[in-house]
């Protein structure tokens, strides 16, 4: 078995379940429905805070059964992400630069996407999300 030491402002999170992938939960937690929902659901967080989740606040989450199509499809577009902003963090080319942030957009739009569809959110319910989650 592993050891782990933590101080107080991290939190090491292990799935469960071997098959699980923790990009998955990467994904949901970056989403802009958890952002909304976070919002709505800790009173002492606002727009301009650095996001800062206690366990208390991650266990309040109701994270949704998963397919095993949502997992893969929430895993690639985790890695894409991964991967665009680590081309962002070497490159310096202005035009290069635009063309990773229109891409790291598109996929970010994609995850939410996945996440309103596993939350099985209607089309009024995804227009409330996104009108208050500008940032």
């Amino acid at each position: 078995e592993e050891t782990f030491i933590t101080n107080k402002n991290l939190y090491i999170i292990k799935m469960n379940d071997e098959k699980s992938d923790i990009r998955v939960l990467l994904g949901i937690l970056n989403s802009r429905f958890i952002s909304f929902f976070y919002l709505k659901q800790v009173t002492q967080a606002t727009k301009n805070d650095f996001p800062q989740l206690t366990i208390k606040d991650i266990l309040r989450i109701p994270f949704p059964p998963l397919s095993d199509d949502s997992s893969h499809q929430m895993v690639e577009l985790v890695k894409e992400m991964l991967a665009l902003n680590k081309q962002r963090a070497a490159n310096n080319d202005p035009y290069t630069m635009k063309s990773i942030e229109r891409r790291i957009e598109a996929t970010d739009k994609q995850i939410d996407q996945v996440v309103y569809r596993l939350y099985d959110l209607t089309r009024e319910e995804i227009e409330i999300v996104e009108k208050n989650s500008d940032w």
